[in-house]
């Protein structure tokens, strides 16, 4: 969200969600093409790439807590992450999965 009704800090903080017009180039992650760990890896990484610079264009504090989320060494836990983190968190993975197909 971005303040100021056109997304560009007119003085008053209305919501704006800057992924609505935002261009939809990014794409599925292609998991069905993963047909073995090397390709999982690599399909990961590659869509990783493309989900951070696609966030970038909203949020560069989003990005960048993908870019280190994709990196950790262990599970995060939901109660360690804040109420927007949440939020983003829920949106994404509901987004992901809609678009792989599944019913929620």
């Amino acid at each position: 969200m971005i303040s100021g009704a056109d997304g560009y800090g007119s003085g008053r903080y209305t919501p704006f969600d800057a992924f609505s017009k935002s261009e939809k180039w990014l794409s599925p992650a292609r998991v069905n093409a993963w047909k073995s760990s090397d390709l999982e890896i690599l399909g990961w990484a590659e869509y990783s790439n493309q989900l951070i610079a696609w966030t970038a264009q909203g949020s560069e504090e989003f990005a960048n807590e993908i870019s280190h989320t994709v990196k950790w060494h262990e599970p995060i836990s939901w109660d360690s992450l804040r109420r927007l983190q949440k939020n983003r968190a829920t949106l994404m993975t509901e987004g992901e999965l809609k678009s792989n197909g599944h019913e929620l």
